[in-house]
């Protein structure tokens, strides 16, 4: 009986310690040696990984066009690039990008996703 009722305050401590709160999702540990180039750098890996399967096309089925530097920069500005290929890791849907890649793209991000 004894054990029995050691067992109650245990119990209820670890059922107490859980919590469905969500902690920020980690972020990778970057590295930015040099200025990532829009072109041929960032252009490149949205042509191979982006359009090619008529997602982020002119008319396509994606959510913005990709094709342009304007329509790649408005993904940058409201954050939407870098949540969805950096933190998140969902685009492309097809697969995700290549480690080396999702670093160029996060750091060109945060050098200021310019037109370089």
């Amino acid at each position: 009986m004894k054990k029995a009722l050691l067992f109650i305050p245990i119990a209820l401590l670890f059922i107490t310690s859980c919590t469905f709160e969500k902690g920020e999702l980690p972020v990778a540990q970057f590295k930015c040696d040099s200025t990532v180039h829009y072109h041929p750098t960032i252009d490149s890996i949205m042509v191979h990984s982006c359009t090619t399967a008529g997602c982020h096309i002119h008319g396509g089925t994606g959510n913005g066009d990709f094709t342009t530097y304007i329509g790649l920069k408005a993904k940058v500005d409201n954050g939407s690039l870098m949540n969805r290929v950096v933190v998140l890791k969902n685009m492309p849907s097809s697969a995700p990008l290549s480690d080396a890649d999702i670093n160029k793209l996060h750091c060109w991000i945060i050098q200021g996703g310019l037109n370089n």
